[in-house]
């Protein structure tokens, strides 16, 4: 028969709901692959992608509010993140010390015509900037980053 994945997959989670991806926080099981240990303030991605398995409680989604720091100095201004929603593109978010520690992700039409069938968002991130600290004089941090994800709330 079916392999019922259901089993791994973490709680759903409802609206509003706040996740936090902090060292021992409740974030930490809707991470995929691509992320880094878990630190106090947060957890970075580690290479150039990483993904989020988020199983939701209601159909009535519009957006997904990420909360996260980017990876930047004075040689490196910018990151650009490429983000993927149950495999639509959506627009790219530029992240640059001028931002602020969040942005929204709308959720596409076709997407949320596909969550009556799994009510799953399967959230992919894509990081053409990452790179790593000790390259751009930050510190002596041998890992690719590109984004801290601090916490993410659907709406």
């Amino acid at each position: 028969g079916e392999i019922d994945t259901s089993a791994y997959l973490p709680n759903p989670v409802s609206i509003d709901q706040r996740l936090v991806f902090a060292k021992n926080k409740s974030g930490l099981a809707y991470l995929g692959a691509g992320w880094s240990h878990p630190e106090n303030g947060g957890t970075w991605s580690d290479g150039a992608a990483a993904n989020l398995v988020v199983p939701i409680e209601t159909l009535q989604v519009a957006t997904i509010l990420v909360e996260a720091k980017p990876l930047l100095s004075a040689s490196h201004f910018r990151q650009v993140v490429h983000i993927r929603i149950n495999g639509f593109d959506i627009n790219p978010v530029i992240l640059t010390a001028a931002s602020r520690d969040r942005f929204q992700v709308h959720i596409p039409p076709e997407v949320k015509g596909q969550l009556k069938h799994s009510p799953v968002l399967k959230i992919q991130f894509h990081f053409p900037q990452a790179v790593r600290p000790v390259d751009i004089g930050v510190n002596v941090d041998q890992r690719k980053l590109a984004l801290k994800l601090i916490a993410l709330t659907v709406q």
